[in-house]
């Protein structure tokens, strides 16, 4: 065969690969469950808490994976969605919220093995239309089985009492004129702060009857993270007020602030 003869063959041969690519449907994260992987237990986990003894941790492509021996074994729980996940709360035992990419809210009525999706970027456009779809939301907090709280980028703030069956934007209850990220939640005693961008600390009290919200500015900015992952046999319980960084994961991640790693 001569050498234009196989110049054309190669030409040909890559316009089809081409044009197959092009032709690809685009697959939305929201569509598409998380992926069993043996691999899951040693990415960048992004949070961890407890529900009941069982430990449950979210972390990238949809994984959620959970530990009922103290973190020496770990499961890979059912996700639907294959969005990176930031954050996950448990109110009981049983009942659990997690977070993430694209407007993301997971929920599991038991202990963190199923889940099913409650909302999404998709549907929160609908009720936000100068939202994006990939908005992502970076934290979550429930008193109780019905009342929650979630919080994200550009000021992104949602509201519950329902279980998550239905979120209602709170963007206008948030002392944010600049639509700074608001990264975390925080309940002491009975008031629930939320942290954010620039040292920006927000606070609101969670007795009835009382709903105004006051701004806490920070002087200067302390960085705490606390233990999340799969490597330490056994993290830090929750009524530590603060967890110094450590590395975890086969390729030692440090993982980013949480909720229950902030100083008073």
């Amino acid at each position: 065969m001569s050498v234009f003869k196989r110049c054309s063959v190669v030409m040909l041969a890559l316009a089809a690969l081409q044009g197959t690519a092009q032709a690809a449907p685009f697959t939305d994260v929201l569509d598409v469950p998380a992926m069993p992987s043996a691999l899951a237990s040693s990415s960048a986990l992004r949070d961890v808490t407890l529900a009941g003894p069982r430990l449950v941790a979210v972390g990238p492509r949809g994984h959620i994976l959970y530990s009922d021996d103290h973190g020496a074994h770990w499961q890979q729980a059912q996700v639907p969605v294959s969005a990176d996940l930031n954050a996950v709360s448990f109110a009981t035992p049983a009942l659990g919220w997690a977070v993430g990419h694209d407007g993301v809210v997971l929920h599991s009525r038991d202990g963190g093995v199923h889940w099913h999706k409650q909302l999404d970027g998709r549907a929160l456009a609908e009720q936000l239309p100068a939202a994006a779809t990939d908005n992502a939301l970076l934290d979550v907090w429930f008193s109780d089985a019905r009342n929650g709280y979630a919080v994200g980028v550009f000021n992104l703030l949602l509201r519950t009492t329902d279980g998550g069956e239905h979120w209602q934007p709170w963007l206008d209850h948030s002392d944010n004129p600049q639509g700074l990220h608001l990264t975390s939640l925080a309940a002491v005693g009975d008031d629930l702060y939320i942290t954010g961008e620039q040292a920006e600390v927000e606070r609101r009290t969670l007795q009835p009857r009382r709903h105004a919200l006051c701004r806490h500015p920070v002087r200067r900015r302390r960085q705490t993270r606390c233990a999340a992952g799969l490597r330490p046999a056994r993290p830090r319980l929750p009524q530590h007020r603060w967890w110094p960084a450590v590395a975890a994961g086969q390729h030692g991640h440090q993982h980013q602030p949480h909720r229950r790693g902030h100083r008073p």
